[in-house]
């Protein structure tokens, strides 16, 4: 399983085994074998200024990858996420803005895809079968107002403090809105700034601050390494 390459003319991020590993939150000896059982590989190839090629994934992959390790946290079988995921390309195309959790949802051991057409909701889990939407409340229509363009690598608490675009610094975290890297802040926090002085600096609210640090934190404590593998 591979997302492959994005529509001519836009990048598609690029990102170490290493940085997916961290951003995805899992053991990077289990993205090592989902490689190796050809689940999801890396689909890109850049030239160093050395000559040597480098392999790396793009955000689609990290989407995937992201995907994939929900899914088997919840015990779902590599078959039944094969044909969430092949589901999902066919209504809302490679991962991307589309894929935000706007259009998204997992509840359970279920995956649904919502989209304004004849279909509306559909449950990917199941090859695409359309759902009764009044069967789960008023679950759909709030997330439907979530704002659009929120990544689903992103954990909800910090959606409008963090972005994640492969199109703004090559796809790493930045502050909402900004194209500052929220490692910027956590380096400075590191040197003793204070939330308030680091806010000054870039202009950003202190409570965005406060959350970025946060992220930060959480990606550090949840370092790959931590993180029992998901069974395969």
């Amino acid at each position: 399983m591979s997302a492959g390459m994005p529509a001519s003319g836009s990048w598609p991020g690029f990102y170490t085994a290493r940085d997916v590993a961290r951003l995805a939150q899992i053991p990077s000896s289990t993205l090592y074998e989902w490689q190796q059982r050809k689940i999801i590989e890396p689909s890109l190839e850049l030239q160093g200024d050395d000559g040597k090629t480098i392999q790396g994934y793009t955000y689609a992959d990290l989407v995937l990858i992201r995907i994939l390790r929900a899914l088997r946290e919840d015990k779902i079988d590599f078959t039944s996420a094969a044909i969430a995921i092949d589901h999902l390309f066919a209504r809302l195309g490679p991962p991307s803005r589309g894929w935000a959790d706007a259009h998204v949802y997992f509840r359970g051991k279920r995956i649904y895809a919502w989209k304004p057409d004849d279909w509306d909701v559909t449950e990917a889990t199941a090859m695409g079968q359309k759902v009764e939407t009044r069967a789960f409340g008023d679950v759909f229509p709030k997330l439907r107002r979530i704002e659009e363009g929120i990544s689903i690598v992103v954990p909800e608490k910090y959606w409008g403090h963090v972005d994640i675009d492969p199109r703004v610094k090559d796809g790493q975290p930045v502050v909402h809105g900004t194209r500052i890297p929220t490692s910027a802040l956590a380096d400075l926090a590191r040197r003793l700034w204070s939330p308030s002085r680091i806010a000054q600096a870039y202009g950003i609210a202190v409570e965005t601050v406060g959350q970025v640090l946060d992220y930060e934190r959480r990606l550090e404590m949840a370092s790959p390494a931590a993180i029992p593998a998901p069974a395969v």
